[in-house]
């Protein structure tokens, strides 16, 4: 994900009880700058894909549309 949606991202996951356990980049140098995050769930898998639901639409830019 982008730098600007890291804490978005982390807190609809955290308010769905998903925790994140690391935030890092591989990418040295690049443009743009993107992060990855490791998450631990414990919950039902319903409630776990809610969370996980959550945190993509947390991804979604101003004006991004939903695919058809």
């Amino acid at each position: 994900m982008s730098e600007d949606q890291v804490n978005s991202v982390a807190r609809a996951l955290a308010v769905h009880g998903i925790q994140v356990t690391a935030l890092h980049n591989h990418l040295v140098h690049s443009s743009p700058s993107l992060f990855f995050m490791h998450f631990w769930a414990n919950d039902s898998a319903e409630q776990v894909s809610k969370g996980l639901r959550a945190g993509l639409e947390a991804m979604k830019t101003k004006g991004e549309k939903e695919p058809s």
